[in-house]
């Protein structure tokens, strides 16, 4: 039996985080501001720019700003002052680097500024001090995939939560334009894990077990992560089985636009593990059982609320078709802006 750890999977596409390498991927800094829906950047830069490259907007969080001025603080905005998530709130975080880690192509390059493909969902200020980052093919693991296969690991039981062994299957890090297809993965403690990652597709993915591996603390659950996006962008996860009860079935943490989708499981948790999830949407997902485990978040007190602004909750259910009340506990109702909706009830979340 191979004990890999807990930052490793069995099989891996990995390159590195990008903090590690920013000094080599520097392009320019946004050095005016923009909202949300341009596509326009005024740049320190043009130098190395060219019409047709991709390139990531890197934004790190100022800790020694107010934070009613900071980006983790425009996240977590709130019309609500008295709910807002202020400096105690996120007092873990603040300074949290590539908290945006945006990517697109560049469409045009003009004097001063440039021009991307995508559109830009949130709002730019210069204060924050973005930078625009190269996506070096030499360091970027891209266009690899993973598919219609299985991983299984011999049973073993599982150890108490964060003290897992580490038998972990799939992990895609620092890639872009990857995907994992068609896997069924066997008595993992991870099963599939993205991290530091940007366009990533996950689908036809099913976790079991061959027997009971839950350790006697944890109340029922077979592992630590079913899947999870972790620190990424523009990651869509569909069509996924999840059997048996994980303590984080469906995971997101720091990461921003990403998606899952059609997918079922036996009591799914749709883990908002804060640390500033933003604009996540869980759509057509049967929950199996429904019971309270739903909503139940993971993370370290003080990294936020469960999700930042925009998270969207659509068509989820139960295995019996009954209504699912969104929760009443602060980073949901007061703090995500969130849309839950059922096929038997809307709630538009002020």
């Amino acid at each position: 039996m191979i004990n890999l750890g807990k930052d490793n999977g069995f099989i891996e596409i990995r390159g590195p985080d990008l903090r590690a390498i920013s000094g080599s991927t520097y392009l320019a800094e946004v050095v005016s501001d923009s909202t949300a829906g341009f596509r326009s950047l005024a740049v320190s830069s043009t130098r190395d720019i060219f019409p047709g490259d991709w390139v990531r907007i890197l934004i790190d969080d100022q800790k020694y700003v107010p934070v009613s001025t900071s980006l983790l603080g425009y996240m977590y905005e709130n019309p609500n002052q008295k709910e807002s998530c202020g400096q105690n709130c996120l007092r873990r975080i603040r300074g949290m680097k590539n908290v945006v880690r945006f990517m697109s192509r560049v469409s045009d390059v003009r004097y001063g500024e440039i021009v991307l493909e995508r559109e830009i969902p949130f709002d730019l200020r210069s204060s924050w001090r973005p930078e625009i980052h190269s996506v070096p093919s030499d360091l970027v693991p891209q266009n690899c995939g993973l598919q219609d296969f299985t991983v299984e690991f011999r049973h073993k039981r599982s150890k108490k939560h964060l003290d897992e062994d580490g038998f972990n299957a799939i992990f895609l890090g620092g890639t872009a334009f990857s995907w994992v297809k068609n896997i069924a993965v066997v008595n993992a403690d991870v099963n599939f894990l993205v991290l530091y990652s940007n366009f990533v597709s996950v689908s036809g993915v099913e976790t079991r077990f061959t027997k009971d591996r839950s350790h006697p603390s944890s109340k029922g659950k077979q592992g630590h992560i079913a899947i999870g996006i972790h620190d990424s962008c523009d990651v869509d996860v569909s069509d996924f089985d999840i059997q048996g009860k994980w303590w984080h079935d469906l995971s997101t943490r720091a990461s921003m636009l990403s998606v899952f989708r059609s997918g079922k499981g036996y009591d799914l948790s749709l883990d908002l593990h804060k640390t500033a999830p933003y604009m996540i949407l869980y759509s057509n997902i049967l929950l199996g059982n429904g019971t309270k485990n739903a909503f139940t978040t993971g993370g370290k007190p003080a990294s936020g609320m469960p999700t930042a602004a925009y998270t969207t909750f659509w068509n989820i259910r139960n295995k019996r078709y009954m209504p699912i009340q969104m929760p009443v506990r602060r980073g949901f109702r007061e703090a995500s802006f969130a849309t839950f909706l059922t096929n038997y009830e809307y709630a538009r979340i002020q």
